[in-house]
C-alpha cells in the first residue's frame, strides 16, 4: 500500500486507502508512548497476517521467514506487510514513534508463537 505523506506547517496528513490492503482487516490497533529504543514483536503468527504503518517517528524491523533474514527502517509513511510464519523484532527509535497495525483477524492467542525455538522447528518444517 503506498502511503503518500503530506507535509504541512499544520503537521502531517497520511491518507490510505484500505482497498489497497491484501486483506480485509478484521481489527485495527496502535503501539505508541514507547520509549526510545524500546522492543516490541518478538513473535510469528502461526496464520494471522497484519500490515504495519509507521505513522510518526521511525522503526527499526529485525524479520525472518521461509526467505531469510533481514533489517530494515520504517520511517513515517513506510509501511510492512507480515505475512504468517514471519518473526519480527520491533525497535522504537524515537519516543515520538506510533505504530497503525492493520490484521486480517480478531485477536487469538492460539495464533501466535512467542517461543523462536518453536518458530525454528516450524519454519524447518514448512522448508523441507
Amino acid at each position: 500500500m503506498h502511503t503518500d505523506v503530506k507535509r504541512s506547517e499544520a503537521g502531517y496528513l497520511i491518507p490510505m486507502s484500505l482497498g489497497e490492503l491484501p486483506f480485509i482487516p478484521q481489527r485495527v490497533f496502535v503501539v505508541r508512548n514507547n520509549a526510545q529504543g524500546d522492543e516490541r514483536g518478538n513473535h510469528a503468527h502461526l496464520d494471522e497476517e497484519h500490515y504495519l504503518v509507521c505513522v510518526a517517528g521511525s522503526i527499526e524491523i529485525k524479520y525472518e521467514d521461509a526467505t531469510g533474514k533481514g533489517i530494515f527502517i520504517l520511517n513515517t509513511g513506510d509501511s510492512h506487510y507480515q505475512k504468517e510464519l514471519q518473526w519480527l523484532n520491533l525497535r522504537f527509535l524515537e519516543h515520538t514513534t506510533m505504530l497503525l497495525v492493520f490484521a486480517d483477524q480478531e485477536y487469538n492467542e492460539n495464533h501466535y508463537i512467542r517461543d523462536y525455538e518453536e518458530f525454528k522447528q516450524l519454519m524447518n518444517k514448512n522448508v523441507t
